[in-house]
Order: C-alpha cells, then sequence, then structure tokens
C-alpha cells in the first residue's frame, strides 16, 4: 500500500489545494501489477473524493544489476461525482536506482475522458525519492516536477508539486 500526498497552489492568492491518494498494489509474478488508487481533492480544507483508478502495470524491461525498470501499463478513473467523466490513462515509466539512498523516476501519462476528448491532457512528470532508512516500511520524502499539456495544445500549464510516499 502507498499513500500520497500533494500541495498545489500556483500563486500566494490561490486557495491552497492538493490531492492525496491511497494505492493499492498486487503483484502478478515478476512482470505484471494490479492497481487501485483512491483519490482526495482538497481545496481549503474542504476535501471530495471524486474518483477512484483501477489499473494494470507491466515491467517489460529491468535490471537488478543496473537497478533499472521500464513499465507501461493503464489505468481506469471511475468517477464517484455525477459530474465527473470515466477517464482512460495510459502511461509509460521508467526509474534509476541512483544510490542506496535515492531512486529517480519518470513518467509520461495521458487522461483521456471518454465523452469530452479535447478535454484530456498529457503530462511528463518526474520524481526523485530519498529513502531514509533501510527499513521498507517508512514514510520516505520526495520532490516530484510535472508538466501538462491540454489536449488542445493552446496552453502549457508547468506545475510543481511536494509529495512524500509511504511504502509497506
Amino acid at each position: 500500500m502507498n499513500w500520497f500526498s500533494r500541495r498545489v497552489s500556483r500563486t500566494r492568492t490561490a486557495p491552497t489545494r492538493g490531492k492525496n491518494a491511497v494505492e493499492f498494489e498486487k503483484r502478478i509474478g515478476r512482470e505484471h501489477q494490479l492497481e487501485l488508487e483512491l483519490i482526495q481533492e482538497v481545496e481549503d480544507g474542504d476535501g471530495t473524493l471524486p474518483e477512484m483508478e483501477v489499473g494494470w502495470k507491466w515491467a517489460f524491461c529491468y535490471s537488478l544489476e543496473r537497478q533499472s525498470l521500464l513499465s507501461a501499463g493503464a489505468k481506469l478513473a471511475v468517477p464517484f461525482e455525477s459530474e465527473g467523466q470515466f477517464e482512460a490513462i495510459p502511461y509509460a515509466a521508467w526509474a534509476k536506482g541512483l544510490s542506496e539512498q535515492f531512486t529517480l523516476q519518470a513518467s509520461l501519462r495521458s487522461h483521456l475522458p471518454f465523452e469530452t476528448f479535447e478535454d484530456g491532457d498529457v503530462e511528463l512528470a518526474g520524481i526523485v525519492h530519498w529513502v531514509t532508512t533501510a527499513w521498507p516500511r517508512g514514510v520516505f520524502p520526495a520532490l516530484e516536477f510535472t508538466t501538462t499539456v491540454p489536449s488542445s495544445k493552446a496552453t502549457m500549464t508547468p506545475s510543481s508539486s511536494r509529495s512524500c510516499r509511504s511504502f509497506t
């Protein structure tokens, strides 16, 4: 089970917004994984549970000796609220162990709403995790940067966020 939290606020006058997520993962053999993610969105202290994501991931290229991994997957976002939309979320991801204490991860994913495709986007993310202990269960701080390009390609909205993940 993973937990992560992101705080997103682009200006000082904007309301404080963020996301919390709990992610359940189940390995199937050496290369496959099923995922379930429950997402909570928070704005100025008020939280909603707008959706869950159900998915599958395939680690198609990995090396323990080089501490590297390439994977691809897909998720289905299922809305809990009536104004929400179902979304397909295909993605590719890469991870590399930098040292005993640091890992680097990058991902490219797209949000493809079923009803209004033009509301979709493509997201590029990079994250560095700091593993503070050899114990496999704990809270590990991380720094993540994301850039999102809307499907309409009219504007590009860079953003950054800090997150903290718990691996159990």
